[in-house]
Formats: C-alpha cells, sequence, structure tokens
C-alpha cells in the first residue's frame, strides 16, 4: 500500500512538474507578437536607412552638398523635430535618465552612432552604395555578436552561425570588393579609405546594437534619439567650423531632398532601436542585412549601376539568411524560449 501512495505521489508530482514547464497561450501570443514586432521592424530599418544612404549619395554626388553639413543638418533637423515630443511625452526626468550607468550608455550611443554616420557618409563619396552597404554590414554580424557575448553575456546560436556565414557569403557575392575581387580600383587611395571607413563605420555601428541591448526597455526610443541628436549635432557642428564654411545658399530641391534625409534618419534610428530593445542584436543585425539588396536596387535605380550574376546569387544568400533569422526567431518565441538570448 505505502509503495502505491509513493507512486501516486511520484506521478502526481511529476505531472505537476510537467504543467510547470507548459508555455501558457497567453505567453506564446505575446511572444509572437514581440517576436513579428522586432523582425518588422529590423526588416524597415534595413529599408530606411538605404533611403538615408541614397540621399546622402545623391546630394553629395549630384548637389555638391558637403558631408559634414549634411549631417549637421539631418542631427540638428532631428533635434528640432522631435524635442518637443520626447519633452510632451515622457518629460525631462525621462532625458535626464535615472542612473549614471544609463546616462553613460545613452552618451556612448550617441558618440559612436554619429562616428558611424560620418564613416558612412565621407565613404559614399569614395565608393558605391552598393559596396559600402555590404562591407559595413559585413563587419557588424561579426563584431556585435562578439560584443554581446563578451558584455551581455548573451549565447550565439547555430542558427545565427548559419546565417552569418551565408550572409557574409552574399556580401561578398554580392559587392565583390575590389580587395579581393581586384575590379581596378584596389590601387586608387580613395577606394582604400572608403573601405576603411565603411569598416569602421560597421564596428561603430556594433558598440550603438550592443548598447541598446544593455539598456533594454528601461529607456524610451525618442529618449536614445534624443541623446543621438545632441551629440550628433556638437560633432557634426564642430567639424564644419574646424574643416571649412557653410554655404546656406540651397536651392529648393536641394531642401527637399534634405527634409527627406531628416525623415529617412528618423525612421531608420527608431525602427533599428526599438527593434533591438525587442530582439537580440545578433537577430536584428542579421534581418537588417535586407538592406544590401535595397541598397544594390537603389543604385541601379538612381545611378544606372547594373547587377551582374554574382548580385543576384549574393542577393539570395542574403535574403535567405534573414527568412531563416525569422523562422527560427518566430518559433523560438511562440515557445516562450530566447535561444539568443534576447
Amino acid at each position: 500500500m505505502a509503495n502505491d501512495i509513493g507512486e501516486l505521489e511520484r506521478l502526481v508530482n511529476g505531472q505537476a512538474i510537467k504543467r510547470e514547464k507548459e508555455i501558457p497561450p497567453d505567453k506564446a501570443k505575446v511572444g509572437f507578437c514581440h517576436s513579428m514586432l522586432g523582425i518588422s521592424l529590423a526588416l524597415l530599418a534595413g529599408i530606411f536607412s538605404t533611403c538615408e544612404n541614397t540621399l546622402f549619395a545623391v546630394l553629395a554626388r549630384f548637389f555638391g552638398v558637403k558631408p559634414y553639413q549634411m549631417l549637421l543638418i539631418m542631427f540638428a533637423g532631428s533635434l528640432v523635430a522631435m524635442t518637443p515630443a520626447v519633452l510632451c511625452l515622457h518629460g525631462l526626468k525621462a532625458i535626464a535618465a535615472e542612473t549614471w550607468k544609463q546616462r553613460a550608455i545613452l552618451v556612448n550611443i550617441g558618440v559612436w552612432y554619429t562616428v558611424a554616420d560620418f564613416c558612412e557618409v565621407f565613404a559614399l563619396t569614395m565608393i558605391p552604395i552598393g559596396n559600402m552597404t555590404a562591407i559595413c554590414r559585413g563587419i557588424i554580424p561579426i563584431i556585435t555578436p562578439a560584443f554581446a557575448r563578451i558584455f551581455l553575456k548573451k549565447p550565439f546560436t547555430k542558427v545565427h552561425l548559419i546565417g552569418t556565414v551565408l550572409c557574409l557569403a552574399g556580401i561578398l557575392l554580392t559587392a565583390q570588393p575590389d580587395i579581393i575581387f581586384r575590379n581596378g580600383n584596389i590601387g586608387t587611395p580613395n577606394a582604400w579609405i572608403g573601405y576603411l571607413l565603411s569598416g569602421i563605420g560597421g564596428v561603430a555601428f556594433s558598440i550603438t546594437y550592443v548598447s541598446c541591448s544593455a539598456l533594454g526597455d528601461d529607456v524610451n526610443t525618442l529618449v536614445i534619439n534624443f541623446y543621438e541628436n545632441v551629440a550628433g549635432s556638437i560633432i557634426s557642428l564642430v567639424l564644419a567650423l574646424s574643416l571649412g564654411s557653410l554655404s546656406w545658399n540651397l536651392e529648393f530641391e536641394t531642401i527637399w531632398l534634405l527634409s527627406g534625409l531628416v525623415v529617412s534618419y528618423l525612421l531608420t534610428f527608431l525602427c533599428r532601436f526599438r527593434s533591438l530593445q525587442l530582439e537580440s542584436p545578433s537577430t536584428c543585425v542579421l534581418l537588417a542585412n535586407i538592406q544590401i539588396v535595397v541598397a544594390y536596387l537603389a543604385e541601379y535605380i538612381v545611378f544606372r549601376h547594373t547587377p551582374n550574376l554574382y548580385d543576384i546569387i549574393g542577393a539570395i544568400a542574403i535574403i535567405f539568411c534573414s527568412v531563416i533569422i525569422v523562422i527560427a526567431t518566430a518559433y523560438s518565441n511562440m515557445k516562450g524560449e530566447q535561444p539568443d538570448g534576447g
């Protein structure tokens, strides 16, 4: 009789443990919705970022606007446009942040994101949009997971490893960088500088992504954007005054393009950093690589550069990488898990 009672207790306890491990349906739905929102925002960030870079290239090559002047207008315009919204929705207390650690991270994000934007803009005056995007985005999937693992203790899963390999293969095929494929520009100093700036920009972006992930949901995306706009405005103003005088005799068409630049920058920033609060840095950077494909499409439409077979194969590899990450991330979140540490 005692054995029967003991067996019954073990059976009941086992059933209880099994029920504890089951994920409630409501939690699974919430996880799925968060996953889909994070995935969508990461993809949109890549598309808006390409729009931003295309406008940078058009303004520099066709209208002769200096890179530091474009960045000053972009950051200052965003600061003027978004500060009232930040103050109305969150107040001065949110801008001040709660702890010194949060303030330090916010300043770190602002400075490094500005550095990344400067590197991208100056690189765009030296190399094509597609090559710049591919080199920059190729660095990010390597650096970001390493930083996330070191500083945030976030694991790097097999899915992300496969995605990274596919992504890098697609990047090399799509970009066909002159450093590897020797297409003719390898000897020009501008090409070397352009590739170097693209790589530095990728490292700077990685630092901002991991820093934002460290903040989590404690700080609103608009507050992060405020710090970025302040840092960007100060740095670009100092650089503009140091390198030369600013010309404000702008044509009407130039003003419209600069306005579009401000809008595309804001959409890129808000989508990118909100996605980082919903998903892990590794997932977001791999999904955002869709912008390489969009960059080559923009290069064809705006600058009439026709992609070759390598471009097409590389673009397919990058899209396939994003699809794998989307499916794996959505599935894990539906189960209530976070295998990538997000």
